[in-house]
C-alpha cells in the first residue's frame, strides 16, 4: 500500500481488481491452438474449442456449454492465444482439471487474470526462484510452495512487495 497517497484509492483499485477478476472465473485462457486464419470469427474459434475438448481431453460438451471463445490480437509465437468463456463453472473447473491430457501437445490451458493478478503471478513465479519451489493459479487466487514446502496465498496487499521485485537475470 506504500505506492497510494489515500487508503480510499487503494480500496478502490483492490475492490476493481476483485470484481474484474470474479467475472473471469468462467473463462480460461488457451496458448498454441493454430492460427491459420487472421479473420477467424468467434463461431470458428468456438468450434475449435469443442474439438479440441472433445477430441483431445475427451470432456463430453455441447456448443452451448460454450458461451464466446475468440481470438486476443497480441500474438504469442505467432499464434493468437484464446479466451473461452464457459456458461458453467463446474464445466471450466472440469476443463481446468483435465488439462494434462493436452501434455506434449503444444497447447496450455490458464486461467484468464487481470493485467495486476497476471502481473503478480508471473512476479512470484520467475522472481525469487530461491524461495518459491512452485506457484500456481487457482481460481484467480495466486499461490505458492516455499521451498520448505510451506503453501502461501499472495494477497492483492502483497503484489507491490513482488512486482518491484528486480527480474532475474538471463
Amino acid at each position: 500500500m506504500a505506492r497510494y497517497a489515500d487508503d480510499m484509492q487503494y480500496r478502490l483499485d483492490k475492490s476493481l481488481n476483485e470484481a474484474e477478476q470474479y467475472s473471469r472465473l468462467n473463462n480460461i485462457r488457451v496458448r498454441g491452438v493454430e492460427d491459420t486464419n487472421s479473420k477467424e470469427i468467434p463461431k470458428e474459434t468456438t468450434e475449435k474449442m469443442l474439438d479440441l475438448i472433445e477430441q483431445k481431453m475427451k470432456i463430453e460438451i455441447d456448443g452451448t456449454e460454450i458461451d464466446i471463445a475468440h481470438r486476443l490480437k497480441k500474438r504469442v509465437r505467432g499464434n493468437r492465444d484464446i479466451i473461452v468463456r464457459f456458461t458453467s463453472r463446474m464445466l471450466r473447473d472440469d476443463v481446468m482439471r483435465s488439462k494434462k491430457m493436452l501434455k506434449g501437445t503444444g497447447v496450455y490451458l490458464h486461467d484468464d487474470l487481470t493485467t495486476p493478478n497476471q502481473t503478480a503471478y508471473d512476479s512470484v513465479r520467475l522472481k525469487k526462484r530461491e524461495e518459491v519451489k512452485d506457484a500456481w493459479v487457482r481460481r484467480g487466487n495466486i499461490l505458492f510452495r516455499s521451498h520448505t514446502d510451506v503453501v502461501k496465498m499472495v494477497t492483492y496487499d502483497d503484489y507491490f512487495y513482488w512486482t518491484d521485485l528486480p527480474w532475474p537475470n538471463k
